[in-house]
C-alpha cells in the first residue's frame, strides 16, 4: 500500500442559526477573521452561509496552502448532524491517486466496523469547483465528521514553500473509554490505516495523530494533527485549552504578536476580554486561545520559535 507524504488540514465548518448570521453577527465574524487574522470574505453557494478564506496567491480555497472557515446558516444548528451541511473539518489531498486510495481504504475501514452507511461520497458539480472530488465520513461513535477532498487541476503540495498562515490542528474532548483498548485501536486504524497519519507522544489519557514531513514539528506550517482529549464529561468541557478548538499556525513571531494585540482589541470592543487564554508553558511555543463569539467555538493561534530563528 502506497504511503502518501502530503496532506493538509484545509478547512472547518460550523453550523450557526440564521440569527447569528444576521448583519450584526456577520460583522462580528468579519471583525475577527479580517481584522484580527488577515482572512478575507469569500463567495458562497448559499447567501445564508459565510465563508472566511486565507488563500495562497491565486489558489482556489481547496488547494494546498489555503485555509477557510465556513459558517452554515441553519434553522436549528444544535440538532444538525456532523457532515455535509454540518460541523466537520476538511483535509486536502496532494493527488487524485491519493484521494482514491483514501476513499477505498475508508470504505474498507467502515465495512470492518459495520458502519458502511457512514460515508457520503460526492463528485462536486459546481460552477466554481467542477473538478473537486470529496467525501464525508463519520468514522467513530462520537459526533465527529471529516471531509477528504482533492481539487483536480489546482495547486498541489508545496514542497519547501509555505503559506504565511494555515489551519494546523483540531482538538476534540471525548469520553476516556473511547481512548482505551479496542476503541483506541479503532481511532488509530482510521487515521493511520486510511489517512497515513502517525501516532505521536501525548498524555496517557489523550491520543495524538500527526501528519508531517520529516524535520517538521507538529506545530509548524506544513504539519497537521488531530488530538483527542480524554474527559469524564466531554459535553460539559468549554472550548479552548483542554477542550474542542481549531488551531492556526503563524509564520513568524511578529505575525503572532500582531494577531495577539489585534485579538485583545477585538475582545475589548465586544466586552469579552476574559475570553483570551495565553499559554506560556513552553518558552519556544507562543500560543493563545480565544473564544471570539457567543457560540461554543475556540481558536488557538500559535507560532513555534526554532533555535536560531529571528
Amino acid at each position: 500500500m502506497t504511503e502518501f507524504q502530503e496532506i493538509s488540514l484545509n478547512h472547518v465548518a460550523f453550523p450557526l442559526s440564521h440569527g447569528e448570521l444576521d448583519e450584526e453577527g456577520r460583522q462580528r465574524i468579519l471583525d475577527f477573521f479580517v481584522g484580527c487574522i488577515d482572512f478575507t470574505q469569500g463567495p458562497t453557494l448559499k447567501p445564508t452561509n459565510l465563508s472566511m478564506e486565507r488563500r495562497l496567491g491565486d489558489s482556489a480555497k481547496w488547494d494546498f496552502g489555503s485555509s477557510y472557515v465556513v459558517f452554515i446558516g441553519k434553522d436549528d444548528p444544535d440538532i444538525v448532524k456532523p457532515g455535509r451541511g454540518g460541523s466537520h473539518f476538511g483535509i486536502t489531498c496532494g493527488s487524485l491517486d491519493q484521494f482514491n486510495s483514501y476513499l477505498e481504504r475508508t470504505k474498507t475501514y467502515l465495512a470492518k466496523y459495520g458502519i458502511s452507511d457512514n460515508i457520503d461520497v460526492e463528485r462536486f458539480q459546481q460552477t466554481d469547483a467542477p473538478q473537486l472530488h470529496g467525501f464525508y465520513v463519520k468514522p467513530f461513535d462520537a459526533p465527529i465528521s471529516i471531509e477528504v477532498q482533492y481539487h483536480e487541476g489546482g495547486r498541489g503540495p508545496l514542497g519547501d514553500q509555505s503559506p504565511e498562515l494555515a489551519l494546523n490542528h483540531a482538538a476534540f474532548p471525548v469520553l476516556p473509554e473511547m481512548l482505551q483498548g479496542e476503541s483506541r485501536q479503532r481511532v488509530i486504524d482510521f487515521f493511520i490505516g486510511c489517512l497515513d497519519f502517525a501516532q505521536d507522544a501525548s498524555k496517557p489519557s489523550n491520543l495524538l495523530l500527526v501528519h508531517k514531513r520529516s524535520g517538521l514539528e507538529k506545530w509548524d506550517l506544513g504539519a497537521s494533527y488531530v488530538v483527542f482529549i480524554g474527559k469524564d464529561e466531554p459535553g460539559t468541557v468549554k472550548p479552548g485549552r483542554g477542550g474542542s478548538h481549531v488551531g492556526i499556525s503563524c509564520s513568524s513571531l511578529e505575525q503572532f504578536t500582531s494577531y495577539l494585540e489585534r485579538v485583545k482589541t477585538y475582545a475589548e470592543k465586544y466586552g469579552i476580554p476574559d475570553n483570551i487564554d495565553i499559554d506560556d508553558a513552553r518558552p519556544e511555543l507562543h500560543s493563545f486561545y480565544v473564544r471570539p463569539f457567543d457560540r461554543p467555538m475556540a481558536f488557538e493561534i500559535q507560532f513555534l520559535e526554532h533555535a536560531g530563528s529571528a
